[in-house]
């Protein structure tokens, strides 16, 4: 029996074995382009994993091609071969966390608490048909506990608490509104997770800033310089989508009236029991992961969670849901049923990227002195204002691509003495690379916060990304040059 295929099915099929063929060809293709000193046979066998993955990531999803990266890597001197690749990939420290924290948090979103809370927010009388008052509440919540709270983790969980909202609202992928507030949710407490000077986030910052200028700055110096500015973007998030994009907002107003209306019919019922274990387990779980960031590590049960870390205490939340049993002899749940609400995008992508993004700025590739010896000469012969913008640009632009921690680390000790020996304060540039590397959402391979975002494929659109964050990352940026150039006379004086 012959087998008809509609043209369309078969125009899909060739250009799925297309984009396959282009993805593995430029992987392969890179290892035999000669290298362009600095940069060594390495380097470019590394760009070549990374133009392959951004072309995957933008054609094919994100499972398989963060797969096919790290298969490719183990073909490199970096990636020595497959399996050690894999396994550089699996046990990064964020991917491992990731993971661990996704199995702890399925118990809590599998037991219907997640669903219970988010209906209830959005049925207060303070946020009834006020969209943009309940995500402002949202974020400013989210600001305030990532700064004492993993953040990776809190976006997670933020996360499992908006989807259900979306489905019961009746958004789909083909709204903005579920990319717009997944990607609000996620780069907003994100890029202010160093707001607290005095916590171990704002210490590693403060620690580049440092080596740039050559001492520490004050509490209200980095206020000024690094969270004011923060604070400035998140904002213009908002205003951006309210005023410019005017995402539409109409079902959810709609939706909240509906559900207040469900919960008064059911006699607003409290939580079920397994909605209370899940609020028990919740509880444990936020309390273990903040501790060690709010108490001396010196008193003996806080150096307890400090030794268990985010990967240990979603480990003892694990073992107690699959081993505690309710009055009827069943334990809380089963390791498979965690196990099959896993969201693969985002381990896979995770490690994917934090492997690779890893390996552009190692020694060996000769990447960072390539682009070293392009920048120098070109930012040392501008004036300040365009010494700033190009510095901007070229960071954000390069931060789609690579680690904005790393950028950070390497240019800001870099450009600071150059613009000493012009006699110009190296704040200025410390601040240039620190805002600028804080712009990476334009790919998932910019940030943790966009991997997320990207990573959702069931309720995000990549061109929404990109009409969000095209006007948000240039208005931004207009903002960021003048307060570059005086602040840090102002509050970091020479």
């Amino acid at each position: 029996m012959t087998v008809t295929t509609h043209p369309e099915i078969q125009k899909k099929i060739v250009r799925n074995y297309i984009n396959i063929a282009i993805i593995f060809g430029v992987m392969i293709l890179f290892h035999f382009i000669p290298a362009p000193a600095p940069i060594t046979p390495l380097g470019m066998q590394i760009i070549g994993i990374f133009l392959g993955l951004i072309y995957g990531w933008s054609t094919c999803g994100m499972l398989w091609p963060s797969l096919a990266g790290i298969l490719m890597l183990g073909f490199t001197e970096y990636g020595v071969n497959p399996q050690t690749a894999l396994g550089m990939a699996i046990t990064n420290a964020t991917a491992i966390m990731s993971l661990t924290a996704f199995i702890a948090l399925n118990y809590i979103s599998e037991s219907g608490l997640i669903n219970y809370v988010s209906t209830w927010l959005v049925t207060r009388k303070f946020v009834i048909g006020k969209p943009w008052v309940f995500m402002i509440f949202l974020w400013a919540m989210g600001v305030l506990i990532s700064g004492i709270f993993n953040c990776i983790v809190l976006i997670l969980f933020m996360f499992e608490f908006l989807i259900p909202l979306f489905k019961e609202m009746g958004y789909t992928k083909e709204d903005m509104l579920p990319t717009y507030m997944l990607l609000g949710t996620s780069a907003i407490p994100g890029l202010l997770t160093v707001w607290p000077w005095f916590m171990p986030n704002s210490i590693y910052t403060r620690g580049i800033i440092s080596s740039a200028i050559g001492y520490d700055i004050g509490a209200i110096a980095y206020v000024m310089c690094i969270v004011f500015p923060m604070v400035l973007m998140a904002i213009l998030y908002v205003l951006i989508g309210k005023f410019l994009l005017r995402v539409d907002t109409s079902k959810f107003a709609n939706s909240a009236d509906l559900m207040l209306a469900k919960i008064e019919a059911t006699g607003g019922n409290g939580l079920t029991a397994e909605q209370k274990r899940g609020a028990w387990v919740l509880a444990f779980f936020a309390v273990g992961c903040a501790l060690p960031s709010i108490f001396p590590s010196t008193w003996p049960i806080i150096s307890i969670f400090s030794r268990l870390g985010v990967v240990g205490v979603s480990m003892i939340t694990v073992i107690a849901v699959i081993v505690l049993m309710t009055k009827d002899g069943t334990t809380f749940t089963t390791f498979n049923r965690l196990m099959h609400a896993m969201d693969w995008n985002i381990i896979l992508l995770t490690a994917a990227i934090m492997t690779i993004a890893g390996s552009i700025t190692s020694e060996g590739t000769g990447i960072v002195a390539a682009l070293s010896m392009v920048m120098m000469p070109l930012l040392s012969k501008m004036s300040m204002v365009a010494f700033v913008i190009a510095v901007m640009v070229i960071m954000c632009i390069i931060s789609q691509f690579s680690m904005n921690m790393v950028l950070q680390m390497i240019f800001a000790p870099l450009l600071g003495p150059v613009l000493v020996q012009a006699g110009f304060n190296p704040m200025i540039a410390v601040m240039a690379v620190y805002l600028g590397t804080q712009m990476a959402f334009l790919a998932p391979s910019g940030s943790m916060m966009a991997a997320f975002v990207f990573a959702k494929t069931d309720w995000v659109k990549p061109s929404y990304i990109y009409k969000i964050c095209v006007p948000w990352i240039i208005i931004t940026m207009i903002i960021w040059v003048p307060m570059s150039v005086s602040f840090p006379d102002i509050f970091c004086p020479m």
